[in-house]
């Protein structure tokens, strides 16, 4: 972990400076910055998306702690779909404890073209350190927790919503066309109850059900309910 002399002696503008910068310029001169503060460390950088380490941190996976010296930005939004304040790290400068051993994580966002870029610097002890880091936070952001993976926009994202949604979903509460639910029940459970007949001829006692329709016409709340 940089220790707290070597954090004073930075230069407390070199990261406001190259945030300026053109994001080429602006990603190899953090690293050497960077690198440059920790001596004897090893140190990696990535733009992996899924190396969230606020959200590995908030699910209880690791401890992290902001220098003092080093502003944090934080950006806020409300939620009105649960009426509450989420906060998205934007920018900063963190200690990190993760199975005994201690990192030093800097976080910075900036556009590129038409979107934005997060990138992360962390220092470690060793490379196998840095590396087993990076691996367990990325495996865990990969996998979805109380969420539905969607793929939208030519892009997958984890929706929570969706995942509350589909949980509280049930037969009494789908809204589907006149007759349409009742005809799907006497269908199931017809089929339910004729499994001796199945049994009796050796047919295999399966069924399967196709449902077609757009977005939000009551598919999935089909099959949850």
């Amino acid at each position: 972990m940089l220790s707290k002399h070597r954090l004073e002696k930075a230069d407390p503008h070199f990261i406001s400076i190259s945030l300026g910068e053109p994001s080429a310029a602006l990603s190899y001169r953090i690293s050497q910055q960077f690198a440059g503060l920790h001596e004897g460390k090893h140190t990696l950088r990535s733009d992996d998306y899924e190396f969230d380490v606020q959200a590995f941190a908030e699910a209880g996976h690791c401890v992290i702690s902001a220098h003092d010296s080093v502003f944090t930005h934080i950006n806020t939004r409300w939620d009105s779909d649960d009426n509450e304040q989420r906060r998205f790290l934007v920018d900063g400068w963190f200690a990190v404890e993760w199975q005994s051993q201690e990192y030093d994580l800097l976080v910075l966002t900036y556009p590129t073209g038409f979107n934005n870029t997060r990138n992360c610097w962390l220092a470690s002890s060793s490379a196998n350190a840095a590396e087993a880091f990076m691996k367990a936070v990325v495996m865990w952001n990969h996998e979805a927790h109380s969420e539905v993976l969607v793929f939208e926009d030519d892009m997958w994202h984890k929706d929570a919503r969706l995942f509350k949604s589909i949980k509280n979903a049930t037969m009494e509460n789908l809204i589907l066309a006149a007759g349409l639910k009742e005809e799907i029940l006497r269908d199931l459970q017809s089929f339910f109850a004729a499994r001796d007949t199945y049994e009796r001829y050796r047919v295999p006692w399966r069924r399967g059900l196709l449902l077609l329709g757009p977005p939000g016409n009551g598919k999935t709340h089909t099959v949850k309910g």
